[in-house]
């Protein structure tokens, strides 16, 4: 699983993963400085995770906007498609009732262009 910063909003990198993270997680702040996934719809997103990194170690966290590529996805999106946090993988899906946190900008089989709204 691979995170892209095409044109980066703001890097977090002072943070720890509370668990395993993968690259294109979306993470919430569980203590000071203490990364964990999204798990829940009324989850408060901090942003997505850069690289993957285990329980234990600093953590990169891109938030306040930017523009990304990853190649983990909910199938189904399509370009100008709102994004919101699957909270079973806590990666990208379509949104339907949950916050949005991105917007598609394009998508092929393997890859999804996104621009990050938190």
């Amino acid at each position: 699983m691979t995170l892209s910063a095409l044109h980066p909003g703001l890097a977090y990198g002072a943070g720890t993963a509370a668990e395993d993270l993968t690259a294109g997680q979306f993470v919430k702040l569980t203590g000071a400085d203490l990364f964990s996934k999204v798990v829940d719809a009324l989850d408060k997103p901090f942003g997505v995770v850069l690289r993957d990194a285990k329980n234990g170690d600093y953590v990169t966290v891109y938030t306040h906007g930017g523009v990304y590529e990853t190649d983990t996805f909910t199938a189904g999106i399509i370009s100008g498609d709102e994004l919101e946090i699957n909270p079973v993988t806590a990666l990208l899906q379509k949104a339907t009732t949950g916050q949005v946190v991105a917007v598609a900008i394009s998508v092929t089989t393997t890859e999804l262009k996104f621009k990050l709204v938190i």
